[in-house]
């Protein structure tokens, strides 16, 4: 599914040349030979991706391309990942957005445009971002590489874990002339989606997308799910002096949303909640100068600001309040080749988060930080086309401006403290990895890392007793051979170990309100990975992905015992078909019980997951004479119209089916 299919699968193509092909040329494309000598051409190439991960990653990153997102189909950016290998995607809680688990982890650090955006739960901009938004999603599963921002270990809801990075790249401007995309889509629950997108170049070395989409639904009866949300895309590319760039990116995005109604069981249960309306507009603008082919310099910047309406109607009250966030960033990165065999990254990075309305949670009260970082990483080439080490380190520290500390000594009588001018602990990470390249179709890799986080300022123990500030450590060792173009393989073993995890503690009163609190603990991860895909014939492709996972957990002084709320494993499998004026695509994934007690009433181990997800759809394209291409397509989501629950007492409505229709240009 995740479609190296269009490297690894087509580079073990081309190893196998001489017995398939005998060597022939054509097959050779400039990305497959990029997978065949991918590291003589690091050292022969020019500096133009910052963001390549190191080659000592190269198994555990996957890029799910243009062509998989057209064929799987998917509503929204979250979406796409949901067949990629060991991802489950699970609610955090009532009021913020998706925890993109990979392997246990849900901390992800998400990417919008190869940007980090900062920290604190800015995922949610991918929550409701159109997927035909996007050219591609590259994903760096327990990622060790420290140059896409800071790792985060704990989370809302209490996943713990860093769980990689995610990058949700946007459309690239066509080369030349100028063409478009007009989409309708209709589905279950009166949902329909609309999409337009112009592209093209204005002139040899500008190159522009705009777009707009809405994406509506009614959702189920009585289930408070509805939601209407209207995005406006602007992006910019002028390419000059060679291979340097200047990119500007402008996300506009307003809308509705009902959050779903909790089943008995949960301390929600009777809320009514809607944000109307929300707006945001996020502004990034990208540097890449290629000074040589040896040096290059990124500069990142950032504006995003956020503002909504949240809406409360519980059995006892109702509530009103408006929410309101600014972030910006800047990130410096400087990449130096020297000499051929050796690539150094070095940079920093600045970012200011303002919160006067005290932004989603926090208590409702202002909250202003400020971020500072460090970095570095290094990638030296020990044997040419052969072994690659590599090894970086990154250092980051908080300054909270004006906010509130409620964990340790600054919980003063059951209330939060208002603070300003603190600082919080620096945390630092280090990483080491390594790829040794066996034979022109097999390679394996090993990786080890250490992050920590400082303590965390917005979580409470019921005894205010200071909660320390988690570290982990992740190893891993991967295998990869290209069997045959029927069958590409890769294996991966690892394990990571938190220390003074959180673990939810069950609800605390402040001040007449209820609030969570959470326990230091220790957790411990390992498990075995295994992916599998290729070519059947020319026009069928197919993908399996399987994750066991093994997790335990010693919380206040009890004994380990198994972690419940980690599926023991995950499975997935799917068919791509494309010949002729036919494609479609059929996807399956399973996920094994697990359990969590967050927000239960009373406070209980709720049983989640054990269920099937079923995805299928298949489109007839032709064109007319007049040069225009039409699409006509349907399909089912949730085919086994699984009631399914990803956080306790929320199940997701069922089985949706839908058509639709473009016109492209």
């Amino acid at each position: 599914m995740k479609m190296r299919m269009a490297a690894m699968i087509s580079g073990c193509v081309l190893a196998w040349g001489g017995m398939a092909w005998a060597g022939d040329e054509s097959q050779a494309t400039p990305q497959t030979m990029e997978t065949i000598e991918v590291h003589a051409k690091r050292a022969a190439d020019p500096v133009r991706e910052p963001l390549a991960p190191p080659a000592s990653q190269e198994l555990t990153t996957v890029t799910i391309p243009k062509l998989e997102l057209e064929l799987s189909r998917p509503r929204n950016a979250t979406e796409a990942l949901n067949y990629s290998p060991s991802f489950h995607r699970k609610r955090k809680g009532r009021m913020n957005s998706l925890s993109l688990t990979i392997r246990g982890a849900g901390n992800a650090n998400v990417l919008f445009d190869g940007i980090h955006l900062g920290t604190k739960e800015d995922v949610r901009f991918a929550d409701y971002l159109p997927a035909s938004l996007l050219q591609e999603v590259r994903v760096i599963r327990d990622s060790t590489g420290l140059l896409y921002g800071p790792p985060q270990l704990s989370g809302a809801g209490g996943v713990m874990g860093y769980g990689g990075v995610i990058d949700f790249r946007l459309l690239d401007p066509a080369a030349e002339g100028h063409h478009g995309e007009v989409r309708a889509e209709i589905g279950r629950f009166n949902e329909n989606l609309q999409h337009l997108h112009l592209t093209g170049a204005l002139t040899e070395t500008l190159g522009y997308v705009v777009s707009a989409d809405r994406n509506a639904t009614a959702g189920p009866d009585d289930e408070n799910m509805a939601h209407e949300f209207e995005h406006f895309l602007g992006r910019f590319v002028w390419r000059y002096c060679g291979d340097s760039t200047l990119t500007l990116n402008i996300l506009r995005e307003d809308g509705t949303r009902e959050l779903q109604k909790a089943d008995a069981g949960s301390v929600f249960t009777g809320w009514i909640e809607e944000y109307n309306p929300w707006r945001t507009t996020t502004t990034t603008l990208a540097l890449n100068h290629v000074w040589t082919d040896d040096v290059s310099t990124q500069i990142e910047a950032y504006y995003r600001d956020m503002d909504a309406t949240y809406e409360k109607a519980t059995p006892k009250s109702y509530e009103e309040h408006y929410l309101h966030e600014r972030k910006k960033g800047l990130v410096l990165r400087q990449t130096i080749r020297f000499p051929e065999n050796n690539l150094l990254r070095v940079g920093g990075g600045y970012a200011a988060w303002d919160n006067p309305t005290g932004k989603l949670y926090y208590i409702g009260m202002e909250r202003r930080e400020e971020e500072y970082s460090l970095f570095l990483q290094d990638e030296w080439m020990v044997l040419p086309d052969r072994l690659t080490v590599d090894a970086g380190v990154r250092w980051d520290r908080t300054y909270l401006k004006n906010g509130v500390l409620a964990n340790g000594p600054k919980f003063l009588a059951g209330k939060p403290v208002a603070v300003t001018d603190v600082w919080e602990e620096p945390a630092v990470s280090w990483s080491v990895g390594a790829n040794l390249r066996l034979t022109e179709r097999q390679n394996c890799t090993a990786r080890l890392a250490v992050s920590e986080q400082s303590a965390g300022s917005d979580t409470i123990s019921k005894s205010g007793a200071s909660l320390e500030g988690p570290q982990e450590t992740r190893a891993e060792l991967g295998y990869h051979i290209c069997v045959s173009p029927q069958l590409d393989l890769t294996v991966t073993g690892f394990w990571s170990n938190i220390r003074n995890g959180l673990v939810y503690d069950g609800p605390v009163g402040i001040s007449g309100s209820t609030y969570a609190s959470w326990i230091n603990a220790d957790l411990e991860r390992m498990g075995v990975e295994v992916i599998a895909e290729g070519k059947l014939t020319e026009s069928l492709g197919y993908f399996a992905n399987f994750l066991w996972m093994n997790a335990t957990v010693e919380a206040g002084g009890a004994d380990e015992d198994h972690d419940d709320k980690v599926p023991r494993w995950l499975a997935g499998a799917g068919l791509r078909y494309t010949q002729g004026p036919w494609r479609g695509s059929v996807s399956l994934k399973y996920t094994t019980e697990y359990q969590d007690d967050f927000s239960t009433k009373p406070q209980r181990e709720w049983d989640l997951g054990d269920y099937w997800l079923a995805d299928a759809n298949a489109a007839y394209v032709f064109t007319t004479s007049n040069g225009l291409e039409y699409e006509l397509y349907g399909g089912v989501r949730n085919g086994f119209n699984q009631h399914y629950e990803t956080f306790a007492a929320y199940s997701d409505p069922g089985i949706s089916l839908y058509a639709g229709a473009a016109i492209r240009w």
